[in-house]
């Protein structure tokens, strides 16, 4: 009966650690917020750190675009001060290449920049480089192959707002630029993401034409042409999106907030479909997301809607995808190990006693 009972209990231990590893989700948490509240920031990822860097503070008193840069350490749940972007401004596009993050145009106190800043989070130092021959803003940048590329975006002339279809692509290794295909569809404050060499431009508006897409259009780096997936299930502009990369999460878009009241809108690149996932808890225009071993963090933004002055905020909401595996802790494969082999010589003992009473 003893040995019954130890048995039962190694099983239920062996479950417990099972039940904790192969946990599924599709939820969020709120985490530590930014030390500084804003909006039309961006962000991106090295060495397992979120770097949050500039935008734009709106109704809290002090209007102004801001060179912000702060780092979050996931595992600490807590945000550093950084060396600011020499440029403060808003609304400019984000990307990673060799471990630096480079911050392409965006908007300043005056009109849009075509300024190109490079940051090295090794060092904690900014440096410039080839600015964009077409300034603009409202953009994202991605990088693909060691390449960074930009597409739409908006442009003022004497106080009025337009939107380009320019693409651009700059090469981090010449310091310099080249002009590619152009969108088919003039874009800006949409949202993008990269899987497999492809460019997901989705959402956004044109203020040429005063509309909202629901545009699924897809670039192509390789083959240099653009296509169009199925569209959103609900437009959207100023949303943010990220992807997981089928490692710890099925390979799929995640857009989220922007002017849809919060949505969750999910895209599956491989069979052209959407789906949704839990709403994100604030809902949120102009945010920024970073995306750490296939989990998601969607960061600043103003409050949508609203019905007051817009307000910028600090919030940090931390998602985890319904089809979340997390990786194996190697820390647990000697204890269920060692368990296993308690339980095969128990096992074993009580098979032997059985059959040797029943020998007699």
């Amino acid at each position: 009966m003893k040995k019954h009972r130890f048995v039962i209990g190694l099983l239920l231990i062996f479950s417990f650690f099972s039940i904790d590893v192969w946990a599924v989700d599709n939820l969020w948490e709120t985490r530590e917020p930014m030390q500084q509240a804003r909006t039309g920031l961006s962000a991106a990822v090295v060495g397992g750190k979120i770097y949050a860097i500039g935008g734009y503070s709106r109704g809290l008193g002090d209007d102004k675009n801001l060179g912000t840069n702060e780092e979050y350490d996931p595992i600490t749940d807590s945000w550093t001060y950084k060396e600011p972007m020499p440029t403060p401004r808003s609304d400019f596009g984000i990307a990673v290449v060799d471990n630096k993050i480079y911050c392409i145009c965006g908007w300043t106190e005056t009109n849009e920049t075509a300024t190109n800043e490079v940051y090295d989070p090794m060092t904690d130092t900014w440096e410039t480089k080839t600015s964009m021959p077409t300034p603009r803003a409202d953009i994202t940048a991605s990088a693909v192959n060691g390449k960074i590329v930009v597409t739409g975006g908006n442009y003022m002339i004497q106080g009025e707002y337009f939107t380009t279809n320019v693409t651009e692509v700059y090469d981090q290794t010449t310091d310099s630029w080249t002009s590619e295909n152009p969108v088919p569809n003039a874009v800006s404050s949409y949202a993008s993401a990269v899987i497999d060499n492809k460019i997901y431009i989705i959402g956004g508006h044109n203020l040429d034409l005063g509309v909202k897409y629901s545009l699924t259009q897809i670039y192509d780096t390789e083959t240099d042409n653009w296509s169009q997936g199925i569209m959103l299930p609900y437009a959207t502009y100023y949303a943010a999106a990220g992807s997981t990369t089928g490692t710890m999460a099925l390979e799929r878009i995640y857009v989220l907030g922007g002017a849809n009241n919060g949505l969750n809108q999910i895209y599956d690149p491989k069979n052209d479909n959407w789906t949704n996932g839990t709403t994100i808890p604030t809902s949120r225009i102009n945010l920024a997301v970073a995306v750490i071993n296939d989990t998601i963090y969607a960061l600043g933004g103003d409050h949508y809607p609203t019905t007051g002055p817009t307000a910028s905020c600090t919030t940090n909401e931390h998602y985890t995808p319904a089809d979340y595996v997390p990786e194996f802790p190697t820390q647990l494969i000697l204890p269920i190990l060692l368990i296993t082999a308690v339980m095969a010589i128990v096992l074993r003992q009580k098979i032997y006693k059985t059959s040797t009473q029943q020998s007699y």
